[in-house]
């Protein structure tokens, strides 16, 4: 099973601005486990296999949105990881509309300016 092309949209954004190579490695070689699709987004599961996350810190990394035109603002994007292994993605829309739902988006950086792309 591959991620769906939004998951390895946001993915690959958080592998190239996470400030970690080795975490950046770790989502190149990782594969989606269990979905669960909520009204205004979806959790995925993320498994590297031959690891494991046992019990340690817990660091959720933010930083970037997905912007398409069924998004009535944007849909929020965070990587949770427990002790430094990528555990699950996050996606849930500010506004209306769904994440999952979207026929063409793109992957930004939250300090932008959605509407009119100026630093924030």
């Amino acid at each position: 099973m591959k991620f769906d092309p939004v998951e390895q949209a946001i993915l690959d954004w958080f592998s190239k601005n996470c400030g970690s190579a080795e975490l950046g490695a770790l989502l190149a070689a990782a594969n989606p486990g269990s979905r669960e699709v909520t009204p205004i987004g979806f959790f995925t599961e993320i498994i590297v296999s031959g690891m494991s996350a046992s019990a340690g810190e817990n660091i959720a990394y933010s930083g970037c949105c997905l912007v398409a035109p069924e998004l009535e603002i944007y849909a929020d994007c965070i990587l949770h990881t427990v002790s430094d292994f990528p555990c699950s993605l996050e996606v849930y829309a500010i506004g209306d509309g769904h994440p999952l739902s979207v026929s063409s988006f793109e992957v930004r950086d939250i300090n932008v300016n959605i509407v009119d792309d100026r630093d924030l």
